[in-house]
């Protein structure tokens, strides 16, 4: 049987699992299959090996710097190479979007699908930038109306400059609109909102529950529904954080660093904070405590 010399390019490391763990991405689950790994264990392949390789997964997309958007068909194998790309074949059933460590430079704002339950996922460091034109780096702003939608951000780097970082926003929703984040760093060279969710809608909640955010601009929460929840996690906010709308809506802080006199919160709006400190923006920091608050 003939064999083909496997390039380079597609050498890995020896894995026998189904699951990949790398680098600050240590604890995803990659959901590759024992296969795919196990033809990239060999220096040599046969041709039926390679059009397996060359088979789009079914469930799952990857993105890599030494991918290529032409010929590659989103996995492990043969990646591609920019979000852009991987964003048009994102889909209710190739629901996961993998992104391997690297820079990645997209050449406009990436807009989230409007389809319900996807997931865009870091592996080890993943930093995403655009053109500093661009109003955001990434924006989820879905026009949907079937049901509630949700979306998931995981160990992500947004590089913006005077940009909003992360836009999440149901002005074309007329279901509530859930997002989860973990893992978010948003970075700033001079200013902005490192994540703005605009609430806009009346009757129809917006909630962002959030862990692990290290955030360099400012969290701006802005609701226009009772229901809507901002839950923040073991976080570090400080570019600090504005909530806006005078409606009940829930501001829940546990174990957060936070800008010193950071927090604007519409008094409307039930504020409550838990083991978080204040912190201020020198070297080093000046940590001061600030009171438990429970809102009633």
């Amino acid at each position: 049987m003939k064999k083909w010399k496997l390039p380079l390019a597609l050498m890995a490391p020896r894995v026998h699992a189904e699951t990949l763990y790398t680098g600050s991405g240590e604890g995803t689950a990659v959901t590759a299959t024992a296969a795919e790994l196990n033809i990239l264990d060999t220096a040599t392949i046969t041709a039926a090996q390679l059009n397996a390789l060359k088979t789009a997964p079914t469930t799952y997309i990857v993105v890599s710097e030494n991918g290529n958007d032409t010929t590659g068909v989103g996995s492990f194998a043969f990646p591609y190479a920019t979000l852009t790309k991987a964003f048009t074949v994102w889909t209710a059933t190739r629901h996961t979007i993998y992104v391997l460590s690297g820079e990645y430079a997209e050449a406009a704002t990436l807009t989230w699908p409007n389809v319900s339950g996807l997931s865009l996922i870091g592996i080890g460091d993943v930093v995403i930038s655009n053109a500093d034109a661009a109003a955001q780096v990434l924006n989820l702003s879905p026009t949907y109306t079937a049901s509630t939608f949700e979306a998931t951000v995981k160990n992500i780097t947004l590089d913006a400059d005077t940009q909003i970082g992360l836009k999440i926003a149901n002005a074309n929703m007329t279901k509530k609109l859930n997002v989860y984040i973990d893992g978010l760093t948003a970075s700033m060279d001079t200013s902005g909102d490192s994540i703005d969710v605009a609430g806009t809608v009346a009757g129809q909640a917006i909630r962002i529950y959030a862990k692990n955010l290290d955030l360099e601009g400012l969290l701006h929460f802005t609701i226009n529904d009772a229901g809507s929840r901002l839950r923040v996690s073991d976080s570090s906010l400080m570019g600090g954080l504005t909530g806006a709308g005078a409606v009940a809506g829930e501001v829940t802080l546990l174990n957060v660093k936070m800008l010193t006199s950071g927090i604007t919160v519409d008094g409307a709006q039930q504020l409550s904070n838990v083991g978080c400190v204040y912190a201020t923006d020198a070297d080093p920091a000046v940590y001061t405590e600030f009171a438990n608050a429970y809102a009633t």
